[in-house]
């Protein structure tokens, strides 16, 4: 390791006052985060892109990764969590994980009183430790960063995989980040720059140098009041010496009065002043001081909204965290098939009990409209997505069976499903057809954003719908789950079911809302399809406090899986199934 150079004194984030900046150069973990340790998106790297045990690997080598960053070198520790947590890896596997899973774990930990900061500046530049590819989708998307100077990793030209290594220079610290901000920026320093550890002095120490302004006054006060003291001492002695108040002095055979050798001292101190100036100079770089009350920035004040998401994990996961999740993970998965082979065979009037003694909180809210008489066509119940269990759990509160339209649905999904489950063609005529038939023999409950949602927003509703019938009611779902997700874009979607009901305590709440008057039906009330989707996202919006939205499933597998969502589209197709 490179010897340090002397440590230079940087004030605190708290003391920059500057309305704006030009250019700036900042470090990522502690500075622009309120957590200084990358230990948790390494280990959601290891787990997405990786496996489950991959992230164990990872958790049980932490104590020699810390040993390693302390004692021996800052970034042999960094290579050592590079290594197991991308060798062998794809790197489309890494640059997906990091624009569909890392965002939204990184957003809730922006602090705020260096973001602050970072976004007053026209160019920013991020310099980190950690590899580009992990942070650059979050930089530029959400902080607004033009530039990302991270450490390059080696991929393997032929596989595409990654070897585990580092391109030279190595791990970007100390020197390495001075060097790269150099060569990034040329001759043109950067007017500011911000870090949290003393290995950021290198980088923060080459920014733009500006004058001490307090120093300055500091130094000019005390330089005024020795020279008026001088002055006054001078003409003092004067008049008691030579009885003189305003004759003539003889200076190198000049004759010059006191007040013209007042204006020469005063010419004098105006000099010293600007020696002064040229001379009490500092850094514009900020020390970001680890701090219990620093607070994370609001969602609403980045660049852009955590609406998609994907991977497993709820939460942020710290090495107690993550932790506490393998310990619970071989109880939960015994858990999740109790939860789901117990109740399969039941009917779903009985199986509203048995979910709360096996731990699973159901909570129904409005009225639930009884069955249709025979002979009469069934409700079309509309619903929003939140996992492929949606039109399951509406048949427990009604506690009655009730079909249910999807795509793509595997044969195996169709065989173990409680419930019948049709697929729907993608074309039009087809499955208006197929709806049509399928109300003609009772209820059917249809998801017409097409895919499923965690954050509190509605995507744009499919009308196709509400031209099936009028007798449309909407019912509005939500559902909590604190250590995994039950749904995914990138995993396999056989096992989403079993990851839901892995959580110690999931909850579903499901509201029946009335039926729709007639004048906001198509047939009866003569809206056009696409006013009453819209009523009837609108409806369930407010219900559940979610934002309406115009983006569709298509946006979702764009952004989180490359793909437009279509099964024959996925690099491995995979079935949409609808499991219970």
């Amino acid at each position: 390791m490179s010897p340090q150079k002397p440590t230079r004194n940087f004030s605190s984030i708290t003391t920059c006052e500057g309305s704006s900046y030009g250019s700036i150069a900042a470090d990522l973990d502690g500075t622009l985060l309120v957590s200084r340790s990358s230990l948790p998106y390494f280990m959601l790297v290891a787990v997405e892109a990786g496996s489950l045990f991959r992230g164990l690997v990872l958790l049980l080598s932490l104590p020699f990764v810390i040993i390693s960053y302390l004692f021996i070198s800052e970034a042999i520790g960094i290579q050592i969590l590079i290594f197991i947590s991308f060798s062998g890896l794809k790197i489309r596997d890494i640059e997906l994980v990091s624009r569909a899973v890392l965002p939204r774990f990184y957003a809730a930990d922006v602090r705020s009183d260096s973001f602050e900061v970072f976004d007053k500046c026209k160019r920013r530049v991020v310099v980190t430790a950690n590899p580009t590819v992990m942070v650059e989708p979050f930089v530029k998307d959400f902080l607004g960063g033009d530039k990302v100077l991270g450490t390059e990793i080696e991929v393997n030209p032929r596989t595409k995989k990654a070897t585990g290594f580092v391109k030279k220079p190595g791990v970007l610290v100390g020197k390495w980040k001075r060097l790269a901000i150099l060569k990034e920026f040329g001759e043109e320093a950067p007017d500011l720059g911000i870090g949290d550890r003393p290995s950021d002095h290198d980088f923060m120490s080459i920014c733009k140098i500006i004058a001490d302004h307090d120093a300055i006054e500091r130094w000019s006060n005390l330089l005024v009041i020795v020279i008026i003291f001088f002055f006054s001492s001078f003409v003092f002695l004067l008049i008691i010496s030579h009885g003189l108040l305003l004759q003539p002095l003889t200076c190198k055979n000049k004759q010059i009065h006191i007040y013209d050798k007042w204006l020469e001292w005063e010419r004098e101190k105006v000099a010293r002043e600007q020696k002064v100036r040229r001379l009490v100079l500092s850094w514009e770089g900020y020390m970001v001081l680890p701090s219990k009350s620093a607070t994370p920035v609001p969602h609403d004040r980045l660049k852009s909204r955590i609406i998609f998401h994907d991977g497993r994990l709820v939460q942020r996961p710290t090495p107690l965290n993550a932790l506490l999740t393998y310990l619970w993970l071989p109880f939960g998965f015994v858990l999740s098939i109790v939860r789901v082979y117990f109740n399969l065979p039941l009917p779903e009037r009985i199986v509203r009990h048995t979910y709360g003694m096996l731990g699973i909180k159901l909570v129904i809210r409005g009225n639930p409209p009884p069955p249709p008489s025979p002979g009469s066509p069934g409700n079309l119940y509309v619903c929003n997505h939140r996992t492929a269990l949606d039109p399951i759990i509406i048949a427990i509160a009604l506690g009655r069976k009730v079909s249910c339209v999807t795509y793509s649905v595997s044969r195996l999904s169709r065989f173990l499903s409680p419930i019948p489950a049709i697929a729907l063609t993608r074309d039009r005529a087809a499955d208006a057809a197929r709806i049509s038939s399928l109300l003609q023999n009772g209820d059917l409950v249809v998801c017409p954003e097409g895919t499923t949602c965690r954050e509190p927003y509605l995507l744009r509703f499919s009308a196709l719908f509400a031209e099936m019938s009028d007798r449309i009611v909407p019912v509005a779902v939500d559902c909590k789950q604190n250590v995994f997700h039950g749904t995914t874009v990138r995993g396999v979607k056989f096992w989403d079911p079993h990851f839901f009901f892995m959580n110690p305590r999931p909850t579903y709440e499901v509201t029946f809302l009335d039926r729709l008057p007639e004048e906001m039906t198509c047939k009866a009330g003569g809206k056009s399809s696409i006013e009453v989707a819209n009523y009837v996202q609108k409806v369930l919006g407010g219900v559940l406090g979610f934002e309406c939205t115009g983006l569709t499933r298509k946006d979702k597998y764009m952004l989180l899986g490359g793909n437009d969502g279509k099964v024959e589209s996925m690099s491995m197709p995979r079935s949409e199934k609808l499991c219970f």
